[in-house]
């Protein structure tokens, strides 16, 4: 097997959920034959040297590349979670000189093996991608389809995670012309690039399973839910702006992934992450009282001054129910804490194994 190309972009402030993405993904792969190229945004040398060490730690078979863009080309383009990162995509072809290269954000907890994924064929095509979910047809972002003689129901793809043949987009100058379709029609980029690459590569991609690419908001937990089989056979995708580094949650992915930054000795605590954590265990125990504080606030100002109480009663069922489903979900905690467990333990491992 050829040695497995994989390319992410980052900047500083995203820095943890690359040091997050690489380690679950080297951590889940039946291969370390992979060479690694970051194109660099304004990572920090720290950072990037606690990188290097982190990935010789698994494996001395990676290697890691870090590329400086020259940002020019796209500082006419909106900012995307306040960065030009997302556009870079777009300058692969011209930054990295190889046949095909896989690309992936950097805010995915990958738990399937990435050498799956580099076998599935292209057959003939440039790129590899999931169905967007939230947008899933090229018409939900595109408005001139007809003008463009692209089929409106065509799938959609999200472009968080791209197989890509270098050499087919070379002979297709696919980045250029969707450089020059941000540029041209901005008005239709709703998504930024990935409305770009969408429209540039019409009937151009093999849609793989969404497994591969399962964005975090498209997930609903239940009481039924089995987390031992959710997080062995999908790869999770951060993709609303809460980042488990930025905003404190104890959902399981974010759980996980916070264990990898910790165990790597990644520093992601800062000031915004600390007051979300303070708001995210205030809420959870005002949840005990709030039906009770709400139901009694209501019937107090009905007494004292005839004040509908409807809307106090709604709030008080509201956070009743919201209950009601939390203590469904506690059933599962002792499996979630298994799961998190077999992470920790498989980190230890490997960072035991190579510090003895």
């Amino acid at each position: 097997m050829n040695r497995i190309k994989l390319v992410f972009t980052c900047d500083n402030k995203f820095y943890p959920g690359l040091a997050g993405t690489i380690t679950s993904l080297l951590l889940c792969s039946s291969s370390m034959e992979i060479d690694m190229y970051v194109i660099d945004g304004g990572i920090s040398e720290k950072n990037k040297q606690d990188l290097e060490r982190t990935i010789t730690f698994i494996s001395k078979e990676v290697t890691i590349a870090f590329i400086k863009p020259n940002l020019t080309s796209l500082s006419s383009f909106p900012a995307f979670f306040g960065s030009m990162m997302t556009y870079v995509r777009l300058l692969i072809p011209s930054l990295i000189q190889e046949k095909k290269v896989i690309y992936i954000d950097t805010d995915i907890l990958f738990t399937k093996d990435i050498v799956e994924l580099w076998a599935v064929p292209l057959n003939g095509k440039t790129a590899a991608a999931i169905v967007d979910p939230s947008v899933a047809q090229m018409h939900m972002d595109c408005s001139i389809c007809a003008e463009l003689g692209i089929e409106p129901t065509a799938p959609y793809f999200n472009a968080g995670l791209l197989v890509l043949d270098l050499e087919s987009e070379q002979k297709k100058d696919v980045m250029k012309r969707a450089l020059s379709y941000l540029t041209e029609h901005p008005e239709q980029c709703t998504y930024h690039d990935q409305s770009a690459l969408n429209a540039m590569l019409y009937n151009d991609v093999v849609f793989i399973d969404p497994s591969w690419n399962t964005l975090s908001r498209k997930i609903s937990y239940t009481a039924t839910t089995d987390y031992v089989k959710l997080l062995g056979d999908i790869n999770y995708h951060f993709v609303s702006p809460y980042k488990p580094w930025l905003y404190y949650s104890e959902s399981l992915p974010d759980r996980i992934f916070r264990c990898l930054l910790d165990t790597i000795g990644c520093t992601y605590q800062n000031g915004a992450f600390a007051k979300t954590k303070v708001q995210f265990i205030r809420r959870k125990y005002f949840s005990r009282i709030a039906p009770i504080f709400y139901t009694l606030k209501a019937r107090v100002l009905f007494t004292i001054s005839g004040r509908n109480p409807d809307t106090d009663l709604e709030i008080a069922n509201y956070w009743k129910e919201l209950n009601g489903e939390r203590e469904k979900l506690k059933s599962l905690e002792t499996q979630m804490d298994a799961v998190y467990e077999s992470w920790n333990r498989k980190l230890l491992q490997v960072m035991n194994r190579k510090e003895s």
